[in-house]
């Protein structure tokens, strides 16, 4: 993509009243062809569903934890096996 008409905008607002660029490019402005920090289409957040379970269990038995211990239990064990595939990815690239 060709930053020309941006770089003509540019030179518009440059002829201003006080004849000051009010931004000045040290290279060609141009969007790039990625975005930082984006997240693939395939990949969600881990434990969305347990986290859902636990939340609506707290919000039934007034968030009393002995009452959800079985979903506590699952969202920790689903949170362990999510922090070891995470590193198990980063050292196997």
């Amino acid at each position: 993509m060709s930053g020309s008409h941006i770089n003509a905008k540019v030179a518009y607002l440059c002829n201003g009243v006080y004849k000051k660029a009010w931004l000045k490019p040290h290279r060609e402005m141009a969007l790039l062809d990625r975005v930082a920090n984006q997240r693939r289409p395939g990949e969600e957040s881990p434990c969305v569903t347990e986290i859902t379970v636990l939340m609506a269990c707290w919000k039934t038995n007034n968030f009393e934890d002995l009452k959800c211990s079985d979903e506590i239990a699952a969202f920790r064990k689903c949170i362990a096996t999510a922090k070891v595939s995470q590193l198990w990815f980063v050292f196997h690239r």
